[in-house]
């Protein structure tokens, strides 16, 4: 496969109310068996999970693996109690990306969880420091956003944070300019698509997994048939580069209830 197909997964959660989440955070959760099948399905099709490191010789052509990336946004406290212990089962990589200013609060990962992932082999990138979107920030403050977080993970994780995931989709090429001035070398958007050798690592694109994709679909996005819905995500990802984060959330918040309410 030519292709690389990088997951970008949220909550997971084991019953209904295991923990509190937003009408917009809930279309992102899965239930910790729909992620166990997901991750047996892929093993099943001959997936291998790359590291940061291994990423960068898939895009340099210098490895052919049948490659997936596996990433985990907001270091939220499920990633440590559900899919770390669904990973180290299968022995599957992933990497995981921490807003710095909100570890250890309600709901999220302290640093001793992020360390213990670091233990295990796991990684851990920045997803900001205040999980706000970046871009309306002025150019100093855009800076202290990727600067402060990479600084603040290594500081307390004692290792190296390369990568970084752009918070709540809003990407613009001024955070790819942030982040190479901030020494990182990856940077993960919201960009429903694949990957292809020679993609630029500051602008890679990943496949949010929702709680409405079936087993049989999330077989065809790992195999790249991303139909229509790529075109309707492009859309979206459009609408958060040129419309303000307030008008675009107010938008996304109104739609999620009305398919919360309509799934009622």
């Amino acid at each position: 496969m030519n292709a690389l197909p990088i997951l970008n997964y949220h909550g997971i959660e084991s019953w209904e109310g295991e923990y509190h989440w937003t009408s917009a955070e809930r279309t992102y959760v899965l239930g910790r068996r729909a992620l166990e099948e997901q991750m047996d399905r892929l093993i099943l099709e001959g997936f291998t999970t790359l590291s940061l490191d291994q990423l960068s010789n898939w895009m340099e052509g210098r490895d052919t693996k049948k490659a997936i990336l596996l990433t985990f946004d907001d270091a939220h406290a499920s990633h440590f109690e559900h899919v770390l212990p669904c990973l180290k089962k299968r022995s599957l990589k992933g990497i995981f990306f921490a807003p710095s200013g909100l570890v250890g609060k309600t709901g999220q990962m302290g640093w001793a969880e992020l360390r213990e992932l670091v233990k295990d082999g796991f990684e851990v990138g920045s997803h900001g420091h205040r999980h706000i979107p970046l871009t309306n920030l002025l150019e100093r403050e855009l800076e202290a956003e990727l600067e402060l977080s990479k600084k603040m993970l290594e500081d307390r994780l004692g290792m190296e944070v390369t990568s970084f995931s752009v918070p709540r989709g809003f990407y613009h090429p001024r955070v790819k300019k942030a982040a190479l001035r901030a020494g990182y070398r990856f940077v993960f958007t919201s960009q429903f698509d694949l990957n292809r050798k020679g993609s630029d690592p500051f602008s890679l694109r990943r496949l949010a997994i929702t709680s409405a994709i079936s087993i049989e679909r999330f077989s065809q996005l790992l195999q790249g048939g991303l139909g229509a819905q790529r075109y309707s995500e492009r859309f979206k990802e459009f609408a958060r580069r040129f419309v303000s984060p307030t008008v675009y959330e107010h938008w996304a918040g109104v739609k999620s209830r009305l398919m919360v309410g309509g799934a009622r």
